[in-house]
């Protein structure tokens, strides 16, 4: 396949995401599993394709479908608790449009890297991160108000979802040595902890995977300053003063059930 070709493999791709996801938000009952494990295998041959047959780290195909794949199926999980049609509809668009944008940057940084916008990558996936990890907290702080899963599968998904793409996030900023897979350790289990309490709190989904969220965003960003030398201790009051605001905000204006 040409370069020339290859364009087009990040616009096939987002429109292949958004009929997938009008399929699952249109269909009785939702083929979550289906439409999902078909989604992540577009991504995978995208992956392929876009990356070359003569890769030397064969591991990266899978490493660049973490966030996309969790973004996708978290997103999907997240609709099924969203009684707004719009709402939903707008759910797919961004999905589709950063699948785009998230491949197109690969594309760009592969065989176009004069014409790569430095920290594109970076910058993408970590709007992206962000979005999976309150789409992930969220969802399993709604299904488990729903359904009947066992306090341990939730922790467990959700450990397993954040070290996920905290791994990427910081593969992806070229940061993962050991203090990186440290930090992500200490990170997720950190929220981990921090998600059996939101669990047991009278709090809305929406509340608990916002606040859940914030708290995960803070600590990345000064994970991510440590290890590029930039961490301040005027970085640090500020964003700590950022997130207490953001968490008085959002548990000011909760509905606590």
């Amino acid at each position: 396949m040409t370069i020339g070709r290859r364009h087009y493999v990040p616009l096939i791709l987002g429109a292949v995401t958004l009929i997938g996801w009008e399929i699952f938000l249109l269909r009785q009952p939702p083929p979550y599993f289906a439409v999902g494990a078909a989604l992540l295998l577009a991504y995978y041959l995208a992956a392929h394709i876009l990356l070359g047959p003569g890769l030397k780290t064969k591991r990266s195909r899978l490493e660049f479908l973490i966030i996309p794949g969790w973004l996708t199926t978290s997103g999907m999980a997240f609709a099924l608790l969203t009684e707004s049609a719009l709402v939903r509809q707008m759910l797919a668009v961004v999905v589709a449009l950063f699948i785009l944008l998230f491949f197109e940057s690969i594309l760009t940084y592969v065989w176009q890297h004069e014409q790569y916008v430095a920290f594109s990558l970076e910058n993408l996936s970590g709007y992206a991160a962000t979005l999976t990890v309150f789409f992930v907290s969220a969802s399993l702080l709604g299904l488990a108000t729903l359904l009947t899963i066992k306090l341990t599968w939730l922790v467990l998904i959700f450990i397993v979802a954040l070290a996920l793409v905290g791994y990427e996030l910081f593969w992806v900023s070229k940061l993962l040595i050991r203090p990186g897979l440290i930090y992500t350790l200490v990170i997720t289990l950190l929220l981990g902890e921090l998600f059996v309490v939101v669990y047991f709190l009278p709090l809305h989904y929406l509340s608990g995977g916002a606040a859940l969220t914030v708290l995960w965003y803070t600590a990345v960003i000064l994970a991510r300053a440590k290890l590029t030398g930039v961490l301040t201790a005027k970085m640090i009051k500020r964003h700590l003063g950022l997130a207490a605001l953001l968490l008085l905000i959002i548990l000011g204006t909760a509905r606590w059930i």
